[in-house]
């Protein structure tokens, strides 16, 4: 008698194992690959590649929202100054997501520079949009840490498909393609490194900025954030950098952005902002936007060369000699084949 309930104990859990295991496998077919209007950049790849990079090989991470894998090109910075970056960013990437993409990247990295880019850290809103929060959860690897970016995170709905995104997906197998099956990322790194790549260009009334306007008040959870950002950069011994991308702002995000720079001033935080440099660094709202909003790649190119400066003349970072230069060179030539159209 005892061995009969033995065997059904075995043959439950082996159901719900097998169960589990389709489940997943089902969930990973049906779940949406790419960010809207980036099918040729897979956001699954660019997030989960970043788990596949060799442990304690990248100089800089960076993190934030889109403008932030619109701004640095890895590639390019590679080239020009040797560094090694990789850009954790996701579409309108909630300060909450950004904390937990850091704690999550320090696992595997020891960069001696965390970039945040400030965009989102002046949004007025606490409550994350459905697709905005899958774009941040769905490429997260399963870990302590996802789940706690999952309890955190104010959604605009319910918890359940954050943690079985299949309810999400469930009715896109209308739509499904051959790709949806043989894509894996667990296996693949992002020859971009994160950036998503934009040769589209798009007229911007981005551009030079002062910062002639009172100080606007900031969600006071999201500076919480930034400051939980610097402890974990300062328990690594990393520099925190508050990057503000080039973008055309109103007065109440100027006077939002102003009291970024106040706060990051009086808490030790560097910041780096493009659009107080705008006709410094060359940018033109006619050639160097895909959008409105967003830098193209000749924008991108003027961005991470300003970056790579910085990088090097006030932190004075110079060049690891690690045993990953062939790859880096191989997926330059990519780039460059990719700018080449």
């Amino acid at each position: 008698m005892k061995n009969k309930k033995i065997i059904t104990v075995l043959r439950r859990a082996l159901f719900l194992l097998l169960a589990a295991a389709i489940m997943i496998r089902v969930s990973c077919v049906l779940a949406r690959k790419s960010v809207y209007g980036t099918e040729n950049d897979p956001i699954l790849l660019k997030i989960g590649g970043f788990w596949n990079e060799p442990e304690d090989s990248l100089d800089v991470l960076a993190f934030g929202s889109s403008h932030m894998y619109c701004t640095l090109t890895p590639l390019y910075l590679y080239e020009q100054t040797g560094l090694r970056a990789y850009v954790l960013a996701t579409q309108q990437q909630a300060p909450v997501a950004t904390y937990y993409y850091v704690r999550e990247a320090l696992r595997t990295q020891q960069p001696d520079v965390i970039i945040v880019e400030a965009f989102m850290f002046a949004s007025e809103n606490k409550t994350v949009s459905t697709g905005v929060a899958h774009d941040s959860i769905d490429p997260y690897p399963a870990s302590w840490n996802k789940l706690m970016l999952i309890r955190e995170m104010d959604q605009e709905d319910g918890k359940e498909s954050y943690y079985v995104n299949l309810m999400k997906y469930h009715s896109r197998w209308k739509s499904l393609t051959q790709e949806d099956f043989t894509f894996d990322a667990r296996g693949n790194t992002d020859p971009l490194r994160g950036y998503m790549f934009f040769s589209e260009v798009g007229e911007s009334s981005s551009r030079q900025q002062t910062y002639d306007v009172e100080p606007a008040a900031v969600q006071q959870e999201h500076l919480d954030y930034l400051l939980k950002i610097k402890a974990l950069a300062e328990e690594q011994d990393a520099k925190m950098l508050l990057l503000f991308a080039p973008f055309p702002m109103n007065d109440a995000y100027r006077g939002k952005f102003l009291t970024l720079h106040q706060f990051a001033r009086e808490h030790g935080i560097d910041t780096l902002d493009m659009n107080l440099e705008f006709d410094a660094m060359g940018f033109d709202g006619m050639t160097d936007f895909c959008d409105s909003s967003h830098l193209n790649v000749v924008g991108a190119e003027k961005a991470t060369l300003h970056i790579g400066r910085f990088l090097t003349e006030t932190y004075g970072m110079t060049p690891r000699q690690l045993d990953d230069e062939e790859d880096w060179l191989a997926d330059i030539q990519t780039y460059y084949a990719k700018k080449a159209g």
